[in-house]
Parts: C-alpha cells; sequence; structure tokens
C-alpha cells in the first residue's frame, strides 16, 4: 500500500510537478501551523485555533511561495557543486523564506500589521538566521547528495514542518 501511493506521488511529480509540489507545500505548511497552534493552545488555555488562517498561511507561504520557489532553484541549482548549492541556500535562499514565513505568519494568521512583522523581523532575523545555519545546510547537504531531483521540495518541506513548529514556537 505504501509502494502504491510513494508510486502516484511519484507519478504525480513527473506530470505535474509544480503543482504537486505547491499541493504538498501547503498540505504541510498548513499541517506546521495548525501544530504550532496546538501547543499554543496547551500553553495558554484560551487560545483558540484558526483553522481557516492556518490553511490560507500553508497556501500563501506553502503553495505559492515556497514550493514554486524552491522548485525552481532545485531545478536551476542541481547542476552546481554541491558547496555552490549550500551556500547559496544559507545566504540567499534561507534569509528569503524565512523573511517571507515571519511576514506571512505576522500578516495572515497573527493578522497584524506590515511594521509589525518589520519589528519582529528586526529583533528575530539574526537569531532565526543563526540557528538556521545549524540545520539547513546539514538538510540541504543531505538533500543534495540523497535525494532525488525531483522529490527534493517534498523532503524541504518535510524539514521545514519541523522548523516551522520550532520557528513559530520561538516566536509565540
Amino acid at each position: 500500500m505504501i509502494i502504491n501511493l510513494v508510486n502516484k506521488y511519484n507519478n504525480l511529480l513527473i506530470r505535474f510537478p509544480l503543482l504537486t509540489k505547491s499541493v504538498t507545500s501547503s498540505f504541510i505548511m498548513s499541517s506546521a501551523n495548525l501544530t504550532v497552534q496546538k501547543i499554543e493552545s496547551y500553553n495558554k488555555r484560551d487560545h483558540k485555533i484558526l483553522f481557516k488562517d492556518s490553511i490560507l498561511f500553508g497556501i500563501v507561504c506553502g503553495g505559492l511561495q515556497k514550493a514554486p520557489f524552491m522548485h525552481f532553484f532545485y531545478n536551476i541549482s542541481y547542476k552546481w557543486i554541491i558547496p555552490k548549492q549550500i551556500s547559496i541556500c544559507a545566504i540567499l535562499i534561507d534569509p528569503i523564506n524565512y523573511l517571507s514565513a515571519i511576514m506571512l505568519n505576522n500578516l495572515l494568521i497573527k493578522q497584524k500589521s506590515f511594521n509589525n512583522g518589520c519589528k519582529i523581523i528586526e529583533n528575530d532575523f539574526w537569531k532565526i538566521y543563526k540557528t538556521g545555519l545549524y540545520i539547513w545546510p546539514i538538510a540541504q547537504c543531505i538533500n543534495f547528495y540523497y535525494v532525488p531531483l525531483h522529490w527534493r521540495v517534498l523532503y524541504f518541506n518535510s524539514v521545514s514542518f519541523i522548523w516551522n513548529c520550532w520557528l513559530a514556537n520561538q516566536l509565540i
């Protein structure tokens, strides 16, 4: 059964690569956000879980931003040497992903102003970036060495699930 599911997913990745990655990323990002909200609800008894906002966040941040962005990056960079891929991720790709996730979470989930998002970025970006340097280069190294090109966005999203749960928990 699992093999059939993997084969069907693989066929979807081959036939509709960007759409499949976008739908998968939307689901994973929504799930990560709902997981964080569930954790918050245990810490704060009166916290309300916002399903609609989490789905919107997943679609916008995961499906419309991260999946296409990473899809095109992986397709452009797959011929580069791995140290160059990892360096570009650390210097350019990761900061873009952090900034967009922080701002979109601020606007869509917390429903705060753009200026509030800028303050969060000003206060937390470097801490997030430095912590990311402990996680993402290793995760991307595994991705570039061992994961087939058309599965890399799914691997990235799987690591992102854990990263986003940790990150959102730090920014509560």
